[in-house]
């Protein structure tokens, strides 16, 4: 089962996406769903953030469930500078304190709430897919 949301870039918009979770996964963990949220608000602030994309530009988000419901897949696209995540150093390694890594922090949360993370640039497209085990 998948569903989809266009979503303007803009940060008031991050209640509108995990609203869009809550409302399309109901039923599962308080716990996962925080998680969801947490990873959520991360990815999406940063791409509204630093993803230089135009005025009144469109951020996708696409929630898939395996048929099966073993697990849940929120998927980001938008039009902006292409980054991956995960070619961050030390994504694994907890900075030893916050002083050490001021800038990052929000890839390290990411990677630590999503039981896995994908990236790949499909033209001039960022597709940034979570899943989490439900």
């Amino acid at each position: 089962m998948a569903n989809s949301l266009a979503v303007e870039a803009k940060i008031a918009n991050i209640g509108v996406i995990t609203n869009y979770i809550d409302a399309i996964l109901p039923n599962i963990e308080k716990k996962i769903k925080k998680r969801m949220h947490i990873a959520a608000d991360e990815v999406f602030s940063n791409i509204v953030r630093h993803g230089q994309l135009s005025e009144r530009a469109i951020v996708n988000v696409n929630i898939a469930v395996a048929t099966d419901k073993s697990n849940a897949a929120i998927t980001f696209t938008d039009c902006g500078v292409a980054f991956n995540p995960l070619e961050q150093a030390d994504l694994y390694t907890a900075p030893s304190s916050v002083d050490d890594k001021v800038h990052g922090l929000g890839t390290y949360i990411l990677v630590w709430t999503a039981d896995c993370v994908e990236y790949r640039r499909d033209c001039c497209v960022n597709v940034l897919t979570m899943r989490f085990a439900l």
